[in-house]
């Protein structure tokens, strides 16, 4: 009998070690679950605040600059109801001079390279800065250049540089490479609606800057956006100037450029490419092409960039927009 009562003893402490265990192993296991659960909370909501008004999915890195930078995130809300991210510094010295949009190159954040080192620079020289992204082009788009940018050499040059005939480049074995482009009429809407989203990430800006009081604009474009930025900026009647910074064009767009800076405006236009052999080159052509369309409030300026500009070259470039008032 008293053998009995030891086991059954031995068996009640067991009992109570069991279940004093599983209760520890539950605590244990809800605090791990505590911060995912919190995670997934906050994710859910920052769902629901989204569901009605969606982000701009530009593959841009939005949602991390805005945690990176929460004190400049601005969320612009689009012509589609989707939202696109800026980031935001105001003046550093008082009166502002001016509120300045800068558009990044296409394919780039808003705060990459040069743009994020503007951001930086130009509030200091007291110009409250808008910085941004710009999702790179459909990829037919990008095609055409590459294909419409093609030299279209002499017959004696066809074996090494291409087929005269085609315009298709040429392999180092001579024979041509062909570039698959969609036609005329397809790459005109391709582009139409890119160029539309753009004017509307840039209407959003303005509004954005002018809600909070500023007065005098200016608009500064890196590479590739230049043109969009021109077409936007060609109805702009309170746009004090434009700034197109190692400006990039097909020789197709160049050519729509002079046309449409040829017409009647009142902003002045500062173009700031490299003083190098190529892009020094390329400036005194488009300033010559310019001049006989009779572009007027047109300045050309050659400075050391780097190609693509660097976040390096954002100080010569504040330089000479002080210049400008």
């Amino acid at each position: 009998m008293a053998l009995i009562g030891k086991r059954k003893s031995s068996w009640l402490v067991f009992g109570l070690l069991w279940i004093w265990s599983c209760g520890a192993l539950a605590q244990e296991q809800g605090a791990e679950q505590a911060p995912a659960d919190e995670q997934a909370n906050e994710e859910k909501q920052a769902s629901a605040q989204t569901k009605d008004r969606p982000v701009l999915h530009s593959g841009l890195g939005e949602w991390g600059l805005a945690r990176q930078y929460p004190e400049q995130a601005v969320w612009l809300d689009l012509e589609d109801d989707s939202r696109a991210l800026a980031l935001f510094s105001p003046e550093l010295e008082t009166p502002a001079r001016a509120a300045v949009i800068v558009l990044a190159d296409e394919g780039q954040t808003a705060d990459q390279g040069v743009t994020g080192a503007l951001r930086r620079t130009l509030p200091e020289a007291g110009m409250a800065t808008m910085t941004l992204g710009l999702r790179a082009p459909p990829e037919d788009l990008r095609r055409s250049r590459l294909a419409r940018d093609v030299p279209r050499p002499g017959n004696e040059e066809d074996s090494e540089t291409g087929n005269a005939e085609t315009g298709n480049p040429a392999n180092r074995d001579g024979s041509s490479v062909m570039i698959d482009v969609a036609s005329d009429e397809e790459l005109e809407k391709i582009f139409d609606n890119y160029a539309r989203n753009v004017r509307s990430l840039l209407d959003a800006a303005f509004s954005e800057l002018e809600e909070r009081g500023y007065q005098t604009f200016l608009v500064v474009s890196v590479g590739w956006s230049a043109d969009y930025v021109a077409e936007w900026a060609a109805g702009r009647d309170q746009l004090e100037g434009a700034v197109w910074l190692a400006p990039a064009f097909s020789p197709a767009r160049l050519e729509a450029m002079a046309e449409l800076l040829a017409a009647e405006r009142n902003w002045w236009l500062l173009d700031l490419h490299g003083s190098g052999a190529d892009t020094g080159r390329q400036g005194r052509e488009r300033g010559a092409r310019f001049k006989r369309e009779g572009v007027s409030n047109y300045r050309r300026q050659a400075l050391p960039l780097a190609s693509p500009p660097r976040r390096e070259d954002a100080a010569g470039v504040v330089s000479r927009l002080r210049g400008q008032f």
